[in-house]
């Protein structure tokens, strides 16, 4: 039954085709990711043998990262796959025969073609945003079941793990740079724990109209989003207060060099 299941997906599959428009958009992005990605050996890196470049200095040679293979195949995959194939998995819920590529395909691949810091913090917050919608869309069709709960807070505990490790690097990459506010977070966290207030109404609310079983299954998936906000918070805050401390012994330090200087002129 599952292997007709199965096949019946990998038929429709088949019959959808990628518009113009989809692909131009997708090489683009491909094209720029290999901008970032592709490294080219020149006469500054190139092998020497007694001395003498083995190539010579005006041949490059294109060296492929790791990812960059991952993520070209990926792509590749998707081109095969079809855009509407990929359209139908990102609608797709817990329980759905192209959930598995939504979660396991399409979006790790999307994630590889994010350069930017904040660009992969944006993306790591959109798919905490998404595995909360989807929540949201199984109650509404009432098929919250215990098997599409795990699903979801498998999902939701690898994306929060995920936006706390490019969260890491985004304040680092910022560190220099005025995107802090003046109470020390930035336009990002704030947007990001905004958003999980909005989805924490939208639970309380409708946990009102369901059944037990179902109202059960959010409070997990409640406490699952609880939890892994304070320890995002508790990092933050924690980041600050080390920056605070690095910033005060920077001011401390150069007052103390002032006061000397001011001392060795008198």
């Amino acid at each position: 039954m599952t292997n007709n299941k199965i096949q019946k997906g990998i038929e429709s599959l088949k019959k959808i085709k990628m518009s113009s428009n989809e692909e131009s958009l997708l090489r683009e992005n491909l094209i720029n990711y290999v901008d970032k990605t592709l490294e080219i050996k020149t006469e500054d890196n190139v092998k020497t043998y007694k001395g003498m470049p083995i190539l010579s200095q005006y041949f490059k040679v294109p060296s492929f990262k790791p990812q960059f293979a991952f993520a070209t195949f990926s792509i590749l995959g998707l081109f095969i796959i079809g855009a509407g194939a990929v359209g139908a998995a990102k609608s797709s819920l817990p329980g759905d025969t192209l959930y598995l590529l939504k979660v396991k395909v399409v979006e790790p691949v999307e994630g590889l073609l994010m350069i930017t810091p904040v660009s992969k913090v944006n993306f790591e917050a959109k798919k905490i945003d998404n595995r909360l919608k989807e929540v949201e869309a199984l109650v509404k069709n009432n098929n919250l079941s215990k098997d599409n709960r795990e699903v979801v807070e498998k999902n939701l505990e690898k994306n929060f793990e995920d936006h706390a490790k490019a969260f890491d690097n985004f304040v680092k990459d910022k560190k220099d740079t005025e995107v802090k506010n003046s109470v020390g977070t930035t336009t990002e966290q704030t947007e990001f724990e905004n958003n999980i207030d909005q989805h924490s109404v939208i639970f309380d609310k409708i946990k009102e109209d369901i059944p037990e079983e179902q109202k059960e299954e959010v409070k997990k998936l409640e406490d699952v989003v609880h939890n892994k906000m304070n320890e995002f918070k508790e990092d933050r805050k924690d980041d600050e207060e080390r920056s605070s401390h690095k910033e005060n012994n920077r001011d401390r330090t150069k007052s103390e060099s002032r006061n000397q200087d001011e001392e060795s002129n008198n």
